[in-house]
């Protein structure tokens, strides 16, 4: 290496040491004076016992602790939440601070604390104490607050002041529907308008049994009824619209004379009486993304998820009827008797065409169940095809098939309407010349 290439080398190392050295200083220099991150500043080592906020907006509340609750006192029935009330007293008295800046007029007009966003007086063992927040710090995001009786300017973490930044309503405790076992659950129905949707438990049968305007009684299945079920059960309100409303308030939210409700009927535990829980749903709020409800009964209105509920609904028994032809298991049955193309046969349980025919029966679904209109005349018109009948000891199964169209036959099982997919009914029809009637 040559003597003006190590020279070089020694000069740079030397700036750089330079700068360092700059850096140090001048960070040293910003830090002067200022409290280091997590610093609790002591505002009252009392219980506080009262606390008021009020927001620039013009909101704000007042809560104090009678009996160990935390209540509103405009109106001590209102549901505060607990731990939210504890939280917001437990850190007035004690607030974690970032940065301390000095105390002056020109600090106090620059972070914003002249006109502050939001004041929270402090009430502990008969003394009152008053914290300011300012403006917010553009760059980390943090609020400058000042506090009586202390000595400069701090700055706090967003969190600590956006336990103030908020309403009453949104302190509310909101109602939750109750928890209750699947096993004590009776019935959900959801009414709309002249529309019924039901599901009904039937312990019995072990099955969930559908039911609306255009059908009676009909077999769910079992996953699809489940699914609405653990829908119907996570309704949650997103936040409280009001407290105790007025009639005009009802109205123009669409609750007074609403015809659209979610309802479920269950019975108290040890089999005890049987109990009513009512959601009435009203109208869309200004975002259109949720709907106005409240529990039949209750005090207050909510906001919740507008297209779960209008899918809750608007549910129609055809979506959820169980399309599968036989909902009956082997063991119960006795035999079947077919009828096709004016020939009879009778199998047993037990022998080896019956076993072929009912697990051929067993794996056919519809594709899709009709109702109301969609049943029109066809089914007296068109050509009866295939009849079997599954023989039990209490309920025989009448299954028979009908002429429909070049892609469907229609399945009468058991009052259901089913439309079964034609080349599905055409290799059953195969199967029962091969292995029943020709034998």
């Amino acid at each position: 290496m040559t003597a003006g290439r190590r020279k070089g080398i020694l000069l740079g190392i030397a700036a750089l040491l330079c700068l360092m050295a700059v850096y140090v200083k001048v960070t040293l220099e910003q830090n002067k004076g200022e409290q280091e991150e997590g610093t609790i500043l002591h505002i009252t080592e009392e219980p506080v016992t009262e606390i008021t906020w009020q927001r620039s907006e013009g909101d704000g509340a007042s809560l104090a602790k009678k009996d160990g609750q935390w209540i509103w006192i405009d109106d001590s029935s209102f549901p505060v939440n607990q731990q939210m009330a504890q939280m917001m007293a437990d850190t007035a008295a004690g607030p974690e601070v970032i940065r301390k800046l000095e105390l002056t007029e020109e600090n106090k007009i620059k972070y914003g604390l002249k006109q502050p966003v939001c004041i929270v007086d402090v009430k502990a063992e008969g003394k009152t104490c008053r914290l300011l927040f300012g403006a917010k710090n553009s760059t980390t995001g943090d609020y400058y607050m000042m506090a009586e009786g202390q000595d400069g300017i701090y700055t706090v973490a967003q969190r600590i002041f956006n336990l103030y930044d908020h309403t009453i309503l949104e302190l509310a405790e909101m109602e939750t529907l109750p928890g209750i076992p699947l096993g004590q659950v009776e019935q959900f129905s959801a009414v709309s308008g002249a529309n019924r949707f039901v599901l009904k438990q039937d312990a019995e049968k072990k099955a969930w049994i559908v039911s609306d305007a255009d059908m009676e009684g009909q077999t769910a299945d079992s996953w699809l009824a489940q699914t609405y079920v653990s829908d119907f059960l996570g309704i949650q309100f997103t936040e409280m619209a009001a407290y105790e409303p007025d009639q005009d308030e009802l109205d123009s939210w669409g609750l007074l004379e609403s015809q659209e409700r979610l309802v479920f009927v269950y019975r108290e535990e040890d089999g005890g009486r049987l109990q009513n829980y009512q959601l009435i749903v009203g109208n869309r709020d200004a975002s259109g993304d949720s709907r106005y409800c409240m529990v039949s009964g209750g005090q207050a209105v909510y906001l919740a998820d507008g297209a779960a509920l209008e899918f809750l609904l608007t549910r129609k028994a055809a979506d959820y009827v169980d399309l599968d032809l036989i909902d009956r298991e082997p063991d119960e049955t006795e035999g079947l008797d077919i009828w096709l193309g004016g020939r009879h046969v009778r199998l047993a349980a037990g022998e080896e065409a019956f076993r072929t025919v009912f697990y051929a029966l067993y794996g056919m679904k519809g594709e899709k169940c009709l109702t109301g209109e969609e049943k029109g005349e066809e089914r007296e018109q068109g050509e009866r095809l295939l009849k079997v009948t599954v023989t039990m000891a209490a309920d025989d199964l009448d299954i028979t098939f009908y002429a429909w169209d070049q892609n469907y036959c229609l399945a009468d099982s058991g009052g259901r309407l089913l439309l079964v997919n034609r080349q599905r009914f055409k290799e059953l029809s195969m199967l029962l010349e091969q292995t029943v009637l020709l034998s």
